[in-house]
């Protein structure tokens, strides 16, 4: 995200799991964030960016001109950073170091 926002992250293999990464700002408590990315997922028809690379760059291609107003819009708002990100990743590794030996 904050090489290009969110077309360059749509446009990018980071973009296979833009889904995923709406879910992982929700389990860490990020609930702003999270509420971001999905309405940038919901740009794409269905609400879901297709999770195959070539796909959705095609799809990007024909629609990139309608979103790009909103998503430049959603850009802004992630880098509010109103979720403590930084503190809430750590927190979340703290409560779960089992699940990352």
């Amino acid at each position: 995200m904050n090489n290009g926002g969110f077309l360059q992250y749509f446009y990018n293999s980071s973009g296979n799991r833009a889904l995923f990464a709406s879910r992982s700002f929700e389990t860490i408590g990020a609930s702003h964030t999270a509420g971001i990315v999905k309405r940038a997922c919901a740009v794409f028809p269905n609400g879901e960016p297709p999770s195959d690379r070539t796909e959705r760059e095609e799809l990007l291609e024909r629609i990139e001109e309608q979103i790009e107003d909103a998503l430049s819009e959603l850009d802004d708002a992630f880098y509010e950073y109103n979720d403590d990100l930084e503190n809430l990743v750590l927190t979340y590794v703290k409560q779960h170091q089992a699940d990352f030996k």
